[in-house]
């Protein structure tokens, strides 16, 4: 699997894997030691971080080889196949993989630098809870918005009931209207769910419609754009978070 520039970072061929030893199933991807910073090698790849799947990092030469235990996981995309998801269902998963994607912003963690792509997303076949895959060095230039839209996308195109969906789409349009932030966005697919539950009408103003279908008129530039308002509001959060890992890898070095 080659990534590149819709990932913003071009870091080489990563290369995948299964192994089964022992009844362990494992996930193997082996990455440049350049791509993996003294940062993640302490903290990310020491399972501190409780919302990726536990890994196995060993240096093998100019490669790090890691083992993602894949024992009692399965993809996404096999559980979506497997189960009958309604637009509320999918929904909350929506939610759920965003507040695992926003708890990692205690370790320093911020959206662009975890991937949002149902390949990379793990349920445990016990309690369906979820992890995340993380990838070293991986960082993508773009916007959350943009990443939500597409995973929607992807789970649409496994899950089996086909046709539109009325809340799915009243989602993707506010998500694309917006410049929301990860808890917006969490919080704007958990109103729509209580919405479904209570049984209440679409609260939606004639000028987010309006808005909405210019956006449509001008090819999509809500969903097009690269460098977006969002990207620019987070920059300097960004770069408080850089300062703060520099620090801490001088220390760690």
């Amino acid at each position: 699997m080659e990534y590149n520039k819709e990932y913003g970072r071009e870091y080489g061929t990563m290369q995948q894997s299964y192994q089964q030893r022992g009844g362990e199933q494992r996930l193997h991807m082996k990455f440049a030691a350049s791509a993996v910073s003294p940062y993640e090698r302490h903290v990310i790849l020491g399972n501190e971080c409780p919302a990726f799947v536990e890994m196995n990092a060993v240096r093998s030469g100019a490669d790090y080889d890691i083992f993602y235990r894949m024992t009692g996981y399965m993809r996404l995309e096999t559980y979506i196949r497997k189960n009958e998801f309604t637009g509320p269902d999918i929904l909350r998963l929506t939610a759920d993989v965003l507040g695992l994607i926003r708890s990692c912003e205690d370790y320093l963690l911020f959206p662009e630098y975890i991937s949002f792509r149902a390949e990379h997303i793990l349920v445990s076949a016990e309690d369906h809870s979820l992890r995340l895959i993380y990838l070293p060095g991986f960082r993508t230039t773009r916007s959350l918005k943009t990443q939500i839209v597409r995973f929607l996308d992807e789970i649409g195109a496994v899950r089996k009931e086909a046709g539109e969906d009325e809340m799915l789409n009243e989602y993707r349009d506010r998500i694309l209207l917006s410049e929301y932030g990860i808890r917006e966005c969490i919080n704007t697919a958990e109103d729509l769910v209580r919405r479904a539950v209570s049984g209440i009408s679409d609260p939606r103003t004639a000028d987010d419609e309006e808005l909405f279908h210019a956006s449509r008129n001008t090819g999509g530039i809500f969903f097009d754009e690269e460098e977006d308002e969002f990207s620019r509001k987070i920059s300097g959060l960004i770069g408080v978070k850089e300062k703060i890992i520099g620090f801490m890898e001088n220390i760690l070095s």
